[in-house]
């Protein structure tokens, strides 16, 4: 059932933001008149019901986005950190709990990242940074699933293979169409950013002489 639940939010989730885009682009059929490219919608609901309505939407958007979804990104990230450092990834400290087993080392830490981070780059270079991790996750998942679940399998029947084989390769091959057409920004940045965490690797595991530590989430 989770399975469904999670395709089905996917596909409604896909239907909701097609209607949407086809309904900006009826409000405002070219793009090119559009000048705020990091709040273009703001724009857009101004065309359609004036001030009011940009307010209205900006107030929509902070608390759906800024509290719902950046409280949700905030736990996760926390989540991932507080384990990698409870797993001698990261710092110990970043593994400190409070009386309540809240870990609030990880929270602080990852609210002045953020906070620097907006200060710093921007809505939409953030979003790009995003994307590159995304879409190296998403490329890595798929060849995952046709590695475990096809080539490692004793299963080679015709359902298998196209559910477990031919299924994955696309996702793989749009994957992997979306992150070669990135900006050269987010890809400088997101392999930058991949050699330091290797270079982090080399110190956590003395040249590879230690064996390299497990993330148990």
């Amino acid at each position: 059932m989770i399975g469904k639940a999670v395709l089905l939010s996917i596909v409604l989730m896909g239907i909701l933001f097609s209607v949407m885009a086809w309904l900006c682009a009826v409000c405002v059929p070219d793009y090119r008149t559009l000048t705020m490219d990091e709040s273009a919608v703001l724009q857009i609901f101004q065309a359609i019901g004036g001030s009011k309505l940009e307010i209205f939407e900006c107030a929509v958007i902070v608390v759906a986005f800024g509290l719902a979804c950046g409280l949700e990104c905030l736990i996760a990230s926390t989540r991932v950190i507080y384990s990698m450092a409870t797993d001698g990834i990261f710092p110990k400290p970043l593994a400190k709990v409070s009386k309540k087993q809240v870990p609030h080392v990880a929270i602080i830490f990852m609210m002045i990242v953020s906070i620097i981070q907006c200060v710093l780059l921007g809505l939409n270079i953030i979003a790009q940074i995003t994307s590159f991790g995304s879409l190296i996750g998403f490329l890595a998942v798929n060849l995952a699933v046709i590695w475990k679940l096809y080539i490692k399998a004793e299963d080679k029947s015709a359902k298998n293979f196209i559910k477990f084989c031919v299924s994955p390769f696309l996702g793989f091959a749009v994957c992997l169409f979306i992150f070669v057409n990135s900006s050269p920004f987010c890809l400088k940045f997101g392999l930058g950013w991949m050699i330091v965490g290797f270079l982090w690797l080399l110190y956590i595991t003395k040249g590879f002489k230690k064996p390299c530590p497990t993330l148990d989430v």
